[in-house]
């Protein structure tokens, strides 16, 4: 059975700040804003710690896991603001959190909220949020800082801070979107609850961000921030023993992939079933290196961990180079009780997963291939958008999303879909 969650958890843990920049940066205080201020130098080269052993410790109040704790703990927080509240969404339409935050505006809290300005590429999105968001009383929405609104570099951060600049900061840090499918019961999700210096540390990021300064003041110690998360993650993937990781895509960072491939069998990731060639591929090269794969189908896996025997990582960091090097992400390290409630229900969803090998690639997903005579023949990875445009014609839909951390177009046909990468070919799957 796994083990109740929520009233279990109320340690210290260690976490690490890892920031990017230059120079000395004076944060100002936006109009509204209950952010304090700071001004603190930064390493143009921030360096990962010398060991996790070394890194300080800081106030964390309890896990948010899902499916089993659903949207009351942010909903409680929003609900806890006196003086403040800074939110970053990747995306945000969940009724219980919208609601809540209306509550808040209406007694007075000033709501700042960062957006990512086209998640996805859904044109949709962002209109219909800030629909929801403007009937919310003394709300200020704002889209993500340019350098997180490219072709390649989007904001993915997903935080609640309340009552930033106060002695009662906290601050909600994780892999949730404000989305209903996040607290449905249909995905796999990790969170933290944190205080104290993690909490002002994210309050920092969040108004660094607002006023489009370089994110970077503040103790090194209190979160894993992206850009700039790799050595971070090396460090954690490095550690002695086993190692037990949770990603929603098999990304193409080669040497975050090199070392987990290091691991071997010390190494359990689980995933959702891939779909696509590069990511197959990409297990396929893990398993051949030993290392323990399984995947659900139910709930969808979402979570962004890392375990290791000391300590443990969460937050909304995928397996990608974009992710790591180029997007706005947040994420903690934490330890003791709270790594082994983390690695407890990493457990707990291993055994209801099933083990994946290579074999798993030996048939193709949309079925046997056509043959060239066909109104829809083969199309190898790597085609371009013109060659696919003269062997299957004009499509009938075009879609664009995001896949292992880059834009995805998919083009539609009445025999299946056509993802491309990069405006080539990156996968296939027939429904004739």
């Amino acid at each position: 059975m796994l083990i109740s969650r929520v009233t279990f958890i109320r340690a210290s843990a260690f976490l690490l700040l890892v920031l990017s920049g230059c120079g000395t940066l004076s944060i100002p205080t936006a109009s509204g804003s209950s952010a304090a201020s700071s001004s603190l130098p930064l390493s143009p080269h921030p360096a990962a710690p010398r060991s996790l052993s070394s890194l300080s410790s800081a106030p964390i109040s309890a896990l948010i896991l899902e499916p089993e704790d659903g949207v009351m703990p942010w909903v409680t927080l929003i609900n806890q603001a006196r003086t403040g509240i800074d939110l970053n969404a990747y995306l945000i339409d969940n009724p219980a959190i919208l609601a809540a935050l209306a509550q808040a505006g209406a007694r007075g809290v000033a709501i700042h909220i960062i957006l990512a300005p086209n998640p996805y590429d859904d044109i949709q999105a962002v209109p219909s949020e800030r629909q929801a968001l403007a009937a919310i009383p003394d709300v200020t929405v704002r889209n993500a800082p340019a350098r997180f609104d490219q072709a390649y570099a989007f904001d993915h951060a997903k935080y609640l801070v309340i009552n930033p600049g106060t002695s009662h900061v906290a601050a909600i840090v994780g892999s949730p979107n404000f989305t209903d499918s996040a607290f449905d019961g249909t995905n796999l999700e990790a969170a933290v609850q944190v205080t104290g210096t993690a909490a002002r540390a994210t309050a920092q990021v969040f108004q660094a961000d607002w006023t489009g300064q370089v994110a970077g003041p503040g103790p090194r110690q209190s979160l894993v921030l992206s850009p700039g998360a790799t050595a971070t993650w090396l460090q954690l993937l490095r550690s002695p023993g086993r190692i037990q990781v949770t990603t929603e895509e098999i990304g193409d960072d080669p040497t975050v992939l090199s070392a987990m491939a290091a691991k071997g069998s010390d190494l359990q990731l689980l995933c959702p079933t891939p779909s696509r060639a590069a990511a197959q591929s990409r297990l396929a090269t893990l398993a051949q290196a030993g290392v323990q794969i399984r995947t659900l189908s139910t709930p969808y896996v979402h979570a962004k961990t890392i375990i290791t025997g000391q300590t443990a990582f969460l937050g909304s960091q995928n397996l990608s180079s974009v992710s790591l090097h180029d997007n706005r992400e947040l994420g903690v390290l934490v330890s003791g009780t709270d790594r082994t409630a983390l690695a407890t229900w990493f457990q707990h969803w291993w055994t209801q997963a099933t083990p994946w090998t290579a074999r798993s690639i030996s048939q193709p997903s949309y079925g046997a291939l056509p043959t060239p005579s066909t109104s829809s023949p083969y199309l190898p990875d790597g085609d371009t958008m013109t060659q696919v445009r003269h062997l299957w014609g004009n499509p009938t839909a075009i879609v664009h999303n995001i896949y292992d951390g880059q834009p995805q177009t998919v083009w539609i046909y009445p025999a299946g879909r056509v993802d491309f990468q990069q405006g080539r070919v990156s996968g296939v799957q027939r429904t004739t």
